[in-house]
């Protein structure tokens, strides 16, 4: 029998997966356990681009082989040891059992699963990059170390899971539940859909929730949730913004004015006196146009307000008032962002 499954099938342009069947996989769990032991013996199980759906190997140690590109719709791992095995671009389609399957280090680059079952798992340093974990179970699962970069975990369950140390930045957690989740240290900034995710009990210690959006009834919910105001509690301090035509305004925030930001983007006061404005160049302008309100005019010398009554308070949401940075900066650095984007738009996507 043949042991060569990484061979496709060209049909006119598209690639066919070759087929596995239980009794081939069998014997090439067999033939890895070898390997395993001794690399001069057996021969590592090489699955990729392989059809894979449905097969058991449940409790099979198939450590470091290679899944690239598999397809494993509704097979079952459960127990199974996959440390350090590669599921990069692999595709787990629908109800795949892995649980208290072993992942440590396991490569999930760009892998993809709906309604599976990871629950107990143990995926420290686990790789999962870009991944579309859409609806799958986490509960208890260990991810701790895990690298969850701009990952689309919508509606996951990470129930009672260790997400210590994780690095979840732009990850997308839109109605993920993470009650009583650990996130200590973890990295979650500029994290989606925080304002639907369950965070009952979630501990966020010394975690990085900078740019996250919250809603304020979640945020009450969740065991250890800090942001802190970053901007002087009391009295009068000077402050910057970025307006429309590449111009800074230079702003006075009165002692008697409202102000609140628990993320660097989103400091706002209720009113500010503008001191001065200038263009790219230094040159000194009399007045300017808010980037995202027309309606707000800033003049040199005048205050500009908005009304207590529509001032947001919270520090877990963007809200009205005048947006501001604490430093000169600050504002150059997103008025160049903000011209970035501008260049984007204007780049067609098909020359």
């Amino acid at each position: 029998m043949s042991l060569d499954v990484s061979v496709s099938v060209s049909v006119g342009n598209m690639v066919e997966k070759a087929i596995i069947k239980q009794e081939e996989i069998d014997e090439i769990i067999k033939e890895h356990g070898k390997w395993l032991e001794d690399n001069t013996k057996g021969k590592r199980a090489d699955l990729r681009k392989t059809r894979l759906d449905g097969l058991d190997m449940h409790g099979a140690d198939l450590s470091f082989a290679d899944f690239s590109g598999a397809s494993l719709g509704g097979v079952n791992l459960r127990d199974a040891k996959l440390t350090g095995a590669c599921f990069r671009q692999c595709d787990f389609g629908s109800k795949t059992d892995l649980k208290n399957a072993d992942l440590d280090e396991a490569d999930l680059f760009q892998a993809k699963a709906f309604h599976s079952n990871f629950a107990r798992c143990s995926m420290k340093l686990v790789n999962m990059q870009w991944a579309v974990m859409w609806d799958s179970c986490f509960k208890c699962a260990d991810l701790t170390g895990a690298n969850m970069y701009d990952a689309d975990l919508s509606d996951c369950i990470f129930r009672r899971a260790n997400l210590s140390h994780a690095y979840m930045y732009f990850s997308n957690l839109d109605g993920a539940t993470l009650s009583n989740a650990n996130l200590k240290n973890a990295v979650i900034k500029y994290a989606k859909g925080m304002v639907y995710a369950d965070l009952s009990g979630a501990d966020f210690t010394r975690a990085d929730i900078s740019e996250c959006v919250f809603r304020d009834e979640g945020a009450a919910k969740a065991k250890v949730l800090q942001r802190y105001m970053l901007c002087p509690e009391e009295g009068s301090f000077i402050a910057w913004y970025k307006c429309r035509d590449d111009l800074i305004v230079k702003l006075m925030i009165p002692e008697n004015a409202l102000r609140t930001g628990g993320v660097r983007a989103d400091l706002r006061a209720s009113e500010a006196n503008v001191l001065e404005i200038t263009d790219a160049n230094g040159e000194h302008k009399e007045s300017a146009v808010c980037i995202d309100d027309e309606s707000i005019v800033f003049k040199v010398g005048e205050t500009v307000k908005v009304p207590e009554e529509k001032f947001d308070p919270s520090l877990w949401h963007d809200g009205d008032g005048i947006h501001f940075f604490l430093t000169k900066g600050e504002a150059e650095e997103f008025r160049n962002e903000v011209e970035e984007d501008e260049d984007d738009e204007d780049t067609p996507t098909n020359p």
